[in-house]
């Protein structure tokens, strides 16, 4: 009953997103990793690292980005359908006509830009989103999992800094006995 109430309110391809997040979540979990620094030409063109543009195919109906800045830094969020369903999917823990839901359907959803690529892998960055994160010549585009950032090369530095910072401060979060063993590693999947 809430799937369908949702689809009214929200459209019939935000629907079809949540329904990719909800069956197919494991499949995009790591699927942006890396970084890289490309160049924007003078019409706000940016090319999009071609393994990210495979990824967004993957379970998809074509390659189509979504992109919105992030509310806590000066970066833009990119992602496939799938990172339109977990939005939608966390908005959707309220009420149908709670006020708070309103806002943020509105601080999320008026704000994100449905992009396209050209035949070379760019896509066209809209000014207001290239202002927002203050991108001026370079960008970086950074994998973090199941989506990824586009910043200014300077904010990349910063965010990685805190990151190391973060990684320093927590070793237990990634221990060697939770690394793969080495030992009778053949290196293939079977």
């Amino acid at each position: 009953m809430l799937l369908i109430c949702q689809a009214a309110l929200i459209g019939r391809g935000m629907a079809r997103a949540m329904k990719v997040e909800n069956i197919q979540r494991s499949k995009f979990s790591t699927r942006f990793l890396g970084a890289q620094e490309n160049k924007i030409d003078s019409k706000g063109r940016l090319s999009i690292p071609a393994h990210f543009r495979a990824s967004l195919q993957d379970g998809q109906e074509g390659e189509v980005l979504y992109c919105f800045p992030a509310f806590n830094r000066p970066v833009i969020e990119c992602g496939g359908a799938d990172l339109l369903g977990v939005l939608m999917k966390s908005v959707s823990n309220h009420d149908v006509l709670d006020e708070e839901r309103e806002a943020l359907e509105i601080a999320v959803l008026s704000r994100i830009q449905q992009l396209s690529f050209d035949d070379t892998g760019r896509i066209s960055l809209p000014k207001v989103l290239r202002d927002y994160a203050g991108l001026d010549g370079l960008a970086a585009v950074v994998g973090i999992g199941a989506r990824f950032r586009i910043m200014s090369p300077e904010v990349h530095a910063q965010v990685l800094a805190l990151a190391d910072a973060t990684a320093a401060a927590n070793p237990d979060v990634v221990r060697g006995r939770s690394l793969p063993s080495i030992s009778g590693w053949s290196g293939s999947d079977e």
